[in-house]
């Protein structure tokens, strides 16, 4: 039946349109509307990742423990130095106190760290007195006269000590042999710091 030119049967009407043949045709290559396409892998992801694992981790470790070996002595050589550094500030602070107690406030006399905490030349709530065990602690010695005094820098981790006394250089003990009796300060191995 055909009405206006068209023909209403659509079954005849598509099959009179051309229709190109397939451009690749092959029986067992399953086309996009089919079931989708899975490929079976002969090693399962499981074993791919156990044997990743098994290979990888081993080899970060060995490395972890490379870069561990290079940093950590040249991290605590850096601590040292650093703990070496605030022990000499802190005794160059300690001599110029002194210094200007005896000038002033102590009438030509030497004072005790609580002599210059109360004359306000170094901070009571300084942290100095708050520093952790590793770190250099202080002992101040003075001369039953009070005309002579010495400070020694010691630290539990290093052998090397520290000291000042009146004269007002800073001096080095390799060996930790230095001491500091009746405000002298004495030791084999005493050098000035450069």
């Amino acid at each position: 039946m055909r009405i206006s030119g068209r023909n209403l049967n659509k079954k005849e009407d598509d099959d009179n349109l051309y229709h190109p043949p397939p451009l690749y045709e092959r029986p067992d290559f399953p086309q996009f509307n089919d079931r989708p396409i899975i490929v079976k892998s002969k090693t399962p992801v499981l074993l791919i990742i156990i044997i990743v694992a098994v290979v990888l981790i081993p080899v970060g470790f060995v490395g972890v423990g490379i870069i561990s070996a290079i940093a950590i002595p040249n991290l605590l050589a850096s601590k040292r130095a650093a703990d070496q550094g605030r022990a000499i500030s802190d005794l160059r602070t300690f001599s110029s106190a002194q210094a200007t107690f005896q000038a002033t406030t102590g009438n030509g006399k030497y004072g005790s760290f609580d002599d210059l905490k109360t004359a306000t030349l170094i901070s009571p709530s300084n942290e100095v007195w708050t520093r952790p065990p590793e770190a250099y602690a202080y002992t101040l010695s003075r001369s039953a006269s009070g005309d002579r005094y010495c400070i020694l820098a010691t630290s539990p981790k290093a052998k090397r000590v520290l000291a000042v006394d009146e004269r007002g250089a800073i001096y080095v003990s390799e060996t930790g042999a230095a001491t500091c009796t009746n405000g002298a300060l004495s030791g084999g191995d005493l050098k000035p710091v450069q």
